[in-house]
């Protein structure tokens, strides 16, 4: 990493601050690709690099899950235990270290949740077959974390096999669900 700062003898200013953060890289587990494609199965787990049974302080680790063409990826926690903080004001749980999951490739795919606390999120099914991951914890507390699976599994709704609009014929499966009337 490089940091330059340059400036002329015009105006004379207090300069600038930088925060630094390094954090543990991928062979320690944090992050990196989680390849499903050939894989039935793959867990994942926060960094407890000193072995003490809780995570580390300043983790900023992201995931890529890759799984099979034509699957979703199903994320299912199995304990959960990070960090956050209840506002005095409204009540409100603030995440000072979290677990985001977000539904596509990266950081800019659509959020499905920023988690915090002691109750494990609900299992979380991608709408394709890739799945990024962040957690992310500050310089304070640290707790047992969380242990999750992932896996491959059939679209619940139809399947992801394209079919284009044209002159010809083409066949395709289409599949319903069925669910109770109610």
């Amino acid at each position: 990493m490089t940091v330059q700062f340059r400036t002329d003898s015009s105006v004379s200013r207090t300069g600038f601050r930088a925060l630094l953060r390094f954090t543990y890289g991928h062979a320690a587990g944090c992050g990196g690709n989680i390849d499903l494609r050939t894989a039935s199965s793959s867990s994942l787990r926060s960094v407890d690099a000193d072995n003490n049974g809780l995570y580390e302080n300043d983790l900023n680790c992201h995931w890529l899950v890759m799984g099979r063409e034509a699957k979703n990826v199903r994320l299912a926690f199995s304990s959960f235990d990070v960090e956050s903080n209840v506002t005095d004001e409204t009540n409100a749980t603030m995440c000072t270290d979290y677990v985001e999951v977000r539904d596509g490739d990266g950081p800019y795919s659509p959020l499905v949740g920023r988690y915090c606390g002691t109750n494990a999120p609900d299992v979380i099914t991608t709408s394709a077959n890739f799945l990024w991951i962040k957690f992310f914890s500050d310089g304070a507390i640290g707790r047992a974390g969380f242990v999750a699976t992932l896996t491959n599994v059939d679209p619940v709704c139809g399947s992801h096999v394209p079919i284009n609009a044209t002159n010809t014929t083409q066949v395709g499966i289409f599949k319903t669900i069925h669910l109770p009337l109610g």
